[in-house]
């Protein structure tokens, strides 16, 4: 099997296979990733569209030496800063409409079902209150499960600042989540 930096390669000579293989792979976690940051199915859709195009637009871009799932959130992280600043003026009952985090789990029953489809709610809507760059630097560590060292080169910020801004992400969720903490061990 090629890896994602191969399959780039060889779209930059015309494979047009080994770019439906990297939509197939990316499509999901690039779509996850944007919905996380932005909290509306529609303009995730978006970004994620954007970025299959912008990969197959500049896939001259794309250096060998550089890891492919480094440079693919680079450019979905860009293109959801852009679509942030268009939806600036975006009103806090819009936010109450945003899409929640899929966190169930399909073993609960639906009672526990529905209790964790609540609790995912309250958690993405804290996610996407934290402000930036703390939202998206959290969501690439606990959600896309990238080291410091692929978020440094994802956000352009020092190793030190992603471990700075994790710890004060994770501090700021700890208080404004803490009444879900409370009578636990």
């Amino acid at each position: 099997m090629l890896s994602d930096e191969d399959h780039m390669l060889a779209c930059q000579q015309g494979n047009k296979e080994s770019l439906e293989v990297l939509y197939q792979r990316w499509k999901r976690p690039i779509f996850g990733f944007a919905l996380r940051l932005l909290g509306r199915r529609a303009d995730a859709e978006d970004v994620a569209a954007e970025v299959f195009v912008k990969l197959a637009e500049g896939r001259n871009i794309f250096r060998p030496e550089a890891k492919f799932s480094t440079w693919i959130f680079t450019v979905a992280r860009n293109l959801a800063i852009d679509k942030i600043r268009k939806n600036k003026k975006m009103t806090s009952s819009d936010t109450e409409n945003s899409e929640p985090m899929n966190l169930q789990d399909q073993t609960l029953n639906p009672q526990e079902q529905l209790a964790a489809k609540d609790l995912g709610e309250v958690i993405g809507r804290a996610v996407r209150a934290l402000p930036p760059p703390q939202d998206e630097i959290l969501v690439l560590r606990e959600y896309q499960h990238m080291s410091y060292g692929e978020i440094s080169e994802v956000t352009g910020y020092s190793i030190e600042k992603v471990k700075v801004t994790i710890f004060r992400a994770r501090e700021t969720l700890r208080t404004k989540l803490h009444f879900l903490l409370e009578g636990r061990p």
